[in-house]
């Protein structure tokens, strides 16, 4: 039966003090990674802006229920500019569209399409965005109306063009949406802002951060491993190997 040995691991003298050195220079790189995972567990913040030129920034949204799908109750909407005042991700929810024209809803490269496109987005499909902090990007749009669309922060209050109202919270098939954005498609028929019905919900998270700070990190923990670990262990299995690297 093999016999095992302590062994006694001392680092040199040289490795402790480059260690002491790289650890001075990496806490504040550790702080800040610490302190970007902490603000991203704030709270989400919405605001509407309005243009005060005068005008009713209100629209009357009716109630639809899609077919197959969930009633979307009737609320008071705001015509005005979406912002996200603290940065995390935001998602997106396709509620239905009562609609005879071909709608799309875009933002971050994903798109919903609504029963008439040539790819109808399933109810209740939804996809999110890291989106920062300020007027986050999205747009409406109809592909047979020669008006076109409306994009956030565009002109959304002009009657004779499509825009998009923004109601408060609703409850859709047992699911709470902070927000609905709600689409009027034309300036004809109807203004009932239930073209098409998109529910919007926030939750904390953070950008990536530089992978260059990821090998930093770990010689920190590393050198602290070093320096306040036991240096005296007992390992069996680790004999062979010690012998080796010796």
């Amino acid at each position: 039966m093999r016999s095992h040995t302590n062994y006694r691991f001392t680092p040199s003298r040289a490795l402790a003090q480059l260690c002491i050195e790289r650890c001075k220079s990496l806490v504040p790189l550790l702080v800040i990674a610490m302190a970007i995972t902490f603000t991203s567990s704030a709270y989400a913040q919405f605001s509407i802006t309005t243009d005060n030129d005068g005008n009713d920034d209100s629209a009357a949204v009716a109630a639809y229920t899609p077919p197959g799908g969930y009633l979307v109750p009737a609320s008071t909407g705001t015509r005005g500019i979406f912002n996200l005042t603290v940065s995390g991700n935001v998602t997106y929810t396709y509620l239905g569209s009562q609609a005879g024209w071909a709608n799309t809803f875009t933002s971050g490269g994903n798109t919903f399409t609504n029963q008439n496109g040539s790819t109808p987005t399933t109810l209740y499909s939804s996809f999110t965005n890291y989106t920062a902090a300020g007027v986050f990007g999205f747009s409406f749009n109809t592909t047979n109306n020669t008006t076109g669309g409306v994009y956030n922060g565009g002109e959304y209050d002009n009657t004779n063009h499509p825009s998009f109202a923004i109601s408060p919270t609703a409850t859709v098939n047992g699911k709470t949406y902070q927000y609905i954005l709600d689409y009027k498609d034309t300036y004809l028929g109807a203004n009932d802002y239930n073209n098409m019905l998109i529910g919007v919900n926030y939750s904390a998270g953070a950008p990536e951060i530089d992978g260059s700070l990821a090998p930093k990190v770990g010689f920190l923990l590393g050198c602290l491993f070093l320096m306040f670990g036991r240096r005296t262990q007992s390992i069996a299995t680790t004999d062979l190997l010690v012998k080796e690297l010796a």
